[in-house]
C-alpha cells in the first residue's frame, strides 16, 4: 500500500512538472504564458464563449480568467462582442490573429499528447484516461466529504449558539416557532454551513421540549462527536479491510 501510494503521487508529480515546463517551453515561442494557452485553446476548438463558460472549461478563478483574457485582448487575438451591461457574460470571440495562433497552440498539444503515450495501445490508452477520470472523481469527493465534515462542525456549534441566544431572548411562547425558522432557513440556504446551522434550529427545537435545553444541547453535541467518530473509524476498517482483499486477489493471479 505504501509503495503504491508513493509510486502514484511521485509519478503525477512528474508528470505535472513536465506539463508545466513544456506549457512554457512551446509557448514562449509563441510570446504567450501558460494561462494565456487554455483561453485560446478552447476558443478555438469550441468557438465564442462568454468569460464564465470559459472560467467553467479551463477550472480556473475569474480573477485568472480575467487577466489572460484583457491581455489577449489588447494584443488583438480576441474581440469582445458587448451584448448586456456585464462584460463577462459578453461573448469573446478569436480575432484572425487568435485563430492562427489558436490552430498552432491546438497542433502543439496534440503532439505533446501523442508522444506522451507513444507506446500505448489504444485499449491501454483508454484504460488509462478511465482510471485517471475515476481517480479524479474519487479525490475530488474526498476533498468534498472533508470540507462538509468541518462546515458541519463549525455549522453545529455556531447553530447552538445562537439557538440559546435566541432562547434566552425570545419568549417562551415563540419557541416552537424558532424549528420552524431552522427549516425555512435550511431550504434558502445553498451552502452546506448554512445548512447545518438552521438544521440545528429544528433539532434543537424538538428536543428543548423533552430535555430541556441543556440536555438537548448536550445530546446535539454528543450524537454529532459520535457521529463523526463512527464515520471516521468505519472508513479506515473499510479502506483497510478493500486493501487487503485486494492483496488477496492480486496474490491469486500472481500463482
Amino acid at each position: 500500500m505504501e509503495q503504491r501510494f508513493e509510486t502514484f503521487t511521485v509519478l503525477i508529480g512528474r508528470i505535472s512538472r513536465c506539463i508545466k515546463r513544456l506549457k512554457a517551453e512551446q509557448m514562449e515561442l509563441l510570446d504567450l504564458k501558460g494561462p494565456h494557452v487554455s483561453c485560446l485553446y478552447y476558443l478555438y476548438r469550441f468557438g465564442p464563449m462568454t468569460a464564465a463558460e470559459l472560467c467553467d472549461r479551463c477550472e480556473e478563478d475569474k480573477a485568472a480568467i480575467s487577466r489572460s483574457l484583457e491581455y489577449l485582448e489588447n494584443s488583438g487575438y480576441l474581440s469582445c462582442r458587448i451584448t448586456g451591461p456585464k462584460k463577462y457574460r459578453s461573448s469573446l470571440v478569436l480575432t484572425e490573429k487568435g485563430q492562427t495562433a489558436g490552430a498552432e497552440v491546438a497542433r502543439r498539444i496534440e503532439g505533446i499528447v501523442e508522444a506522451a503515450s507513444a507506446n500505448l495501445r489504444e485499449e491501454e490508452r483508454l484504460a488509462m484516461y478511465h482510471a485517471l477520470e475515476a481517480i479524479c472523481e474519487n479525490l475530488e469527493k474526498l476533498c468534498q466529504n472533508q470540507n462538509q465534515r468541518r462546515k458541519r462542525i463549525v455549522g453545529n456549534i455556531a447553530g447552538v449558539i445562537c439557538f440559546t441566544v435566541l432562547y434566552f431572548l425570545l419568549p417562551s411562547s415563540i419557541y416552537a416557532y424558532i424549528g420552524i425558522l431552522g427549516g425555512i432557513g435550511v431550504g434558502f440556504s445553498a451552502q452546506y454551513g448554512w445548512q447545518a446551522v438552521f438544521n440545528t434550529f429544528g433539532a434543537l427545537a424538538i428536543a428543548a421540549e423533552t430535555y430541556g435545553l441543556q440536555g438537548a444541547v448536550s445530546l446535539r453535541v454528543i450524537q454529532n462527536v459520535f457521529g463523526v467518530v463512527f464515520a471516521l473509524a468505519f472508513c479506515v476498517i473499510f479502506y483497510w479491510f478493500m486493501s487487503k482483499k485486494k492483496e488477496s486477489e492480486v496474490t491469486v493471479h500472481a500463482e
